[in-house]
């Protein structure tokens, strides 16, 4: 499973040590306190995580996503949204999907965000208008994982 935990605070600073739960490499992303921050900061958050995972010149287009979670339904969330979910393997059916992190709060609990990179805007969109009904379909049965679901934007890098 591929869950993204933000840890380590530094004081007097924005950055966050952050490790891939499923992998051996750190990095480092801006510190992100709330919803309500993430818009203005989220296009630097992607330069630098990408540029530590040493992609930025191969992805253009990322959508965020961000989740409240139940107690009880957080494994299966987890399960649904991470690298190896049904989410994750219906976006491998095209060519320009880059990956799919999902970031777990380290402050509030049942917190999620996703970040699904693509290659262009336009492989996002032809991927949605191919695969339309599987897509909808697959948000209907996820609906009862979440309590709340919010998307933040799609951005171009």
């Amino acid at each position: 499973m591929n869950v993204i935990v933000a840890m380590n605070e530094a004081a007097n600073t924005n950055k966050r040590n952050c490790m891939e739960v499923s992998g051996e490499r750190s990095h480092h992303i801006l510190n992100i306190p709330g919803i309500e921050m993430l818009k203005c900061r989220l296009h630097a958050f992607a330069a630098i995580y990408l540029s530590y995972d040493g992609m930025q010149d191969q992805i253009m287009f990322i959508v965020v996503w961000q989740f409240e979670i139940a107690e009880e339904n957080i494994a299966a969330f987890e399960a649904a949204y991470g690298s190896e979910g049904p989410w994750s393997q219906l976006f491998r059916e095209s060519p320009e999907y880059k990956g799919t992190e999902l970031l777990r709060d380290a402050y509030v609990h049942g917190s999620y965000l996703t970040i699904d990179r693509w290659t262009s805007e336009e492989a996002f969109r032809s991927f949605r208008k191919e695969h339309d009904a599987a897509y909808e379909a697959l948000d209907r049965q996820s609906d009862a994982l979440t309590t709340r679901e919010t998307r933040i934007g799609a951005y171009a890098i």
